[in-house]
């Protein structure tokens, strides 16, 4: 694709944020608005609004529930890896979206965003996949009485992510709270806030159950919270 066609395509992209809890997306709230211009031009990227903190009670919420019915936590790691090499699949097929986000987002080269972000970002949660047989625990006998190790996930997770590469440090987190078990809820950075809850969309699409992969975009109250 030229540099022209780059250009065409993000003139007639719409870009929105949107927070996506228990499987559906939901407007941003809260009484002030965030705005983000672009890097190359200083123009008008878009705007939502700052949050209040309550949306990160209903994801937080979203997120136990699934934990507590074990929708999840329940499958195999084998299947859990299944889902994320299904989720790595549909990143790779949307690649061209997702550096489209992260190169007007960021501000960095499409180019870049390609060769970099979107290499990284399936690559990393399909080595969580991989690497989910390494979750068994030692198993042994001493003075005849068994002894073993058992890991359990931990419950609802929370991650912050920083501004520079949202996606691949999105799939830093995705990755190995999703294979072992748990539920997330993701903060994107506000500065770059448009390809989190895409992803968490794409998981949707995967297989992770509604509510187990939540996303929360705003500012520091919603950081606090």
């Amino acid at each position: 694709m030229s540099i022209m066609d780059w250009r065409e395509r993000a003139a007639n992209t719409q870009l929105s944020v949107r927070n996506f809890i228990n499987g559906q997306y939901q407007d941003c709230v809260g009484s002030e608005i965030i705005e983000k211009t672009a890097g190359r031009n200083g123009q008008l990227l878009y705007q939502f609004a700052c949050g209040d903190g309550s949306e990160v009670e209903l994801a937080v919420a979203s997120a136990r529930a699934t934990f507590n019915d074990g929708c999840w936590r329940n499958l195999s790691s084998g299947e859990r890896g299944v889902v994320l090499n299904r989720l790595a699949d549909l990143i790779d097929q949307h690649r061209e979206t997702l550096a489209l986000y992260e190169s007007l987002d960021v501000g960095k080269p499409i180019s870049n965003a390609l060769n970099d972000d979107l290499n990284g970002l399936p690559g990393g949660l399909r080595e969580a996949a991989a690497n989910v047989d390494k979750l068994q625990g030692n198993c042994g006998t001493d003075q005849g009485t068994l002894v073993y190790q058992s890991h359990q996930p931990v419950g609802v997770v929370a991650g912050i992510l920083g501004w520079n590469y949202p996606a691949v440090l999105a799939g830093n987190k995705i990755g190995p709270a999703l294979v072992t078990g748990n539920s997330l809820v993701l903060k994107p950075s506000e500065f770059t806030s448009l390809s989190t809850s895409f992803l968490a969309e794409l998981a949707l699409e995967a297989g992770v159950p509604a509510g187990v992969f939540n996303v929360v975009n705003g500012g520091p109250m919603v950081g606090d919270a």
